[in-house]
């Protein structure tokens, strides 16, 4: 069956997928570290979150080249209008629930938006350890 999404959103959820059963699989360390800043206070943040978001990064630029992204943990500032300039953006949260994670519930996920010429065109939620693995994905004007 063919995907009612388009390449970029498509690609997305295939990506999204695979980082989270990798996370799942445990590839990378989920030691928490705890990470502060001025505007958002302390948070959590593990190896696996850095290593899945590059892991996210790279497949998504193979299946999308020349695409701009904004990620949780490697975003230094936001290149507000490099981000609106861009064919193609990807916002990528790659263990939304990283505490959670670490403390071994289900209660986490891989999140990543879809830009296209600056506009929200789609996103995609995979939660692999809800219900045996739980996709959302959408995309403005595909269904009803």
């Amino acid at each position: 069956m063919k995907s009612p999404f388009s390449h970029p959103v498509q690609a997305a959820v295939v990506v999204a997928r695979r980082a989270g059963k990798l996370i799942a699989e445990r590839r990378w360390p989920t030691d928490l570290e705890l990470k502060e800043s001025i505007e958002f206070g302390t948070s959590s943040v593990a190896a696996a979150d850095k290593l899945a978001e590059a892991w996210i990064i790279k497949e998504l630029s193979r299946f999308v080249p020349r695409s701009y992204f904004l990620g949780e943990e490697s975003a230094k500032k936001l290149e507000l209008s490099t981000l609106l300039a861009a064919q193609h953006a990807f916002i990528i949260d790659p263990r939304d629930g990283t505490t959670e994670d670490s403390h071994e519930l289900s209660f986490w996920c891989v999140s990543i938006g879809v830009l296209k010429c600056g506009s929200f065109i789609g996103g995609v939620v995979f939660a692999p350890e809800g219900r045996g693995g739980l996709l959302t994905a959408s995309e403005k004007g595909v269904g009803d």
